[in-house]
């Protein structure tokens, strides 16, 4: 379902466009019947992290109702 949302996202559509006209390239989609992905086996290394905050996390500074 993926080819189906993105060829449906008009702005998905327009950035494929101008990156093939740009470029010069073509592109297109293939949807394998089968895939098969190996483990992965390497190490992976935390060079810079940022903790991710919910934007719907309440609020702890005082809003002007809780103020006198």
């Amino acid at each position: 379902d993926l080819y189906q949302a993105m060829s449906s996202a008009p702005s998905f559509v327009a950035f494929i466009r101008a990156r093939a006209q740009t470029f010069g390239i073509k592109v297109s989609f293939a949807q394998p019947s089968d895939v098969t992905v190996p483990a992965f086996a390497g190490l992976v290394n935390l060079r810079w992290a940022q903790p991710v905050l919910p934007s719907t996390a309440p609020s702890t500074a005082p809003s002007a109702s809780s103020v006198p």
